[in-house]
């Protein structure tokens, strides 16, 4: 199976400003290589619907952009390694943590598949 991703990659009917267009975006053009084995193993532990992935990486987006905003949403996504000190600032003054992000989205009740 092959993914692609571009940094203005947008689903049919979604707009450029589609949240979930940034499931398939990426700083640079490129094409993800999935082998069918580990897609199948993937999809099985996913009780067999593999439309869940795509549901959850939406969902958190939507979360992402109820708190920051689509801007904010686009530069987390966009980010290419900058270091600790060079971090942009989210609209409060404090950085775009990630690592809090989803544990303040598990408090609200998204789950990732490995949660029991």
């Amino acid at each position: 199976q092959i993914a692609p991703f571009h940094p203005q990659f947008e689903f049919e009917g979604s707009g450029p400003d589609g949240v979930d267009n940034y499931t398939n975006r990426s700083p640079y053009p490129m094409f993800h290589i999935l082998r069918e084995e580990e897609v199948a193993s993937a999809v099985e532990k996913l009780g067999g619907d593999a439309s869940r992935v795509w549901s959850r990486n939406v969902e958190l987006l939507e979360r992402m952009e109820e708190r920051w905003g689509l801007e904010g949403v686009e530069r987390v996504m966009m980010m290419r390694g900058e270091e600790e000190g060079e971090r942009e600032k989210d609209d409060d003054g404090g950085d775009y943590d990630m690592d809090k992000l989803l544990k303040d989205a598990k408090m609200a009740g998204y789950k990732n598949d490995n949660d029991s």
